[in-house]
């Protein structure tokens, strides 16, 4: 995702949580590749 400049305020929150270990997992779970290597339980 691309962005104007460093995010602010519910873009911020939102990117945040996608870059999170429960936002990953659940990429990781839809079949996309994560960002990084995240253990998912």
């Amino acid at each position: 995702m691309y962005t104007a400049g460093q995010p602010e305020g519910a873009v911020k929150e939102y990117l945040d949580w996608i870059l999170s270990d429960a936002g990953q997992c659940i990429i990781q779970e839809k079949g996309y590749a994560p960002v990084r290597a995240v253990s998912c339980g």
